[in-house]
């Protein structure tokens, strides 16, 4: 028993040390996995506390190494011992969480995103559709969605390839995300057509915001594969777009959609590379004006 009490107080404060070094470098494989700033201080002056108790530990062992005769010693190692075990435990669940739900959230993020694009696939669209319709409603505000479409968009599959045409959505898509909104919603609709649901925004707002993307996409220049050591020359294309808009007298998912599919109809009938709206969905019906 002489040798039996040093020699476990002393092991339990190694073993606390090293538990909490273990603690502190998970808290620091977290940090990497964490995007908000807020969390990330916090976790960062966790593992500043973290480095603190393996000072304190590290200091009590030195001053205490092999003075413990008996029980009543024993309970400060004691201590120490269960507290490490207990940061470890919180830091490993955290790190463990945080995993799953990263996991979880990049499932979900895959069933709603266009792997090609890179934005919303229509499953998603028609959710949300039916939510905005909803809010339209109860919050008295409007709604309006956007309908766009390539150009000859298989004359350039047929001219250029099937990969050119990929490089043709993705750029489109990353265009549309960056001119729009956190708020709205981009999606592809099916082939070359892309949706724009753009909540509490008015047919003007959405007219002005139409003709800004008309202007941009024309503006935008693809990356050509370079064929016979040659540079290769950037592909520009064009688009059609219909806008519709709604507001809570109004507001009806498959009626939105069906107006502007018609604003879209009428800017491919009236030469294509332009913009056409429907401003009442009463419109819709019977076929929209401009």
């Amino acid at each position: 028993m002489s040798t039996l009490f040093p020699l476990m107080g002393n092991t339990m404060v190694i073993l606390g040390i090293t538990m909490l070094a273990i603690a502190s470098v998970k808290v620091g494989e977290l940090l990497q996995r964490l995007p908000n700033r807020q969390l990330h201080r916090r976790w960062q002056f966790l593992r500043l506390l973290i480095l603190m108790f393996i000072l304190g530990y590290t200091c009590f062992s030195l001053l205490h190494w092999g003075n413990y005769w008996g029980w009543t010693q024993m309970l400060v190692p004691t201590v120490f011992f269960g507290g490490a075990i207990f940061v470890l435990l919180v830091c490993t669940l955290s790190l463990k969480t945080t995993k799953v739900v990263q996991q979880v959230y990049s499932l979900q993020k895959e069933a709603i995103t266009d792997p090609l694009m890179g934005i919303f696939n229509r499953r998603y669209l028609d959710r949300r559709m039916g939510e905005e319709v909803l809010a339209c409603r109860l919050a008295q505000r409007p709604l309006t969605l956007m309908m766009l479409d390539i150009d000859h968009f298989k004359g350039i599959n047929d001219r250029y390839g099937h990969p050119v045409g990929d490089e043709v959505l993705r750029a489109l898509g990353e265009l549309l995300v960056q001119h729009t909104r956190n708020a709205d919603v981009v999606a592809r609709y099916g082939g070359e057509e892309v949706a724009v649901l753009l909540p509490n925004t008015s047919g003007s707002e959405a007219r002005a915001l139409a003709d800004r993307l008309h202007k941009a996409i024309a503006n935008l220049r693809v990356k050509m594969p370079e064929q016979d050591r040659s540079p290769p020359t950037p592909l520009t294309f064009t688009v059609s777009i219909g806008v519709a808009g709604c507001n809570a007298e109004n507001a009806d998912a498959i009626r939105l959609l069906t107006a502007a599919d018609l604003a879209l109809y009428q800017a491919k009938q009236n030469g294509r590379n332009r913009v056409e709206c429907c401003p009442d969905l009463r419109l819709a019906i019977a076929g929209c004006t401009t």
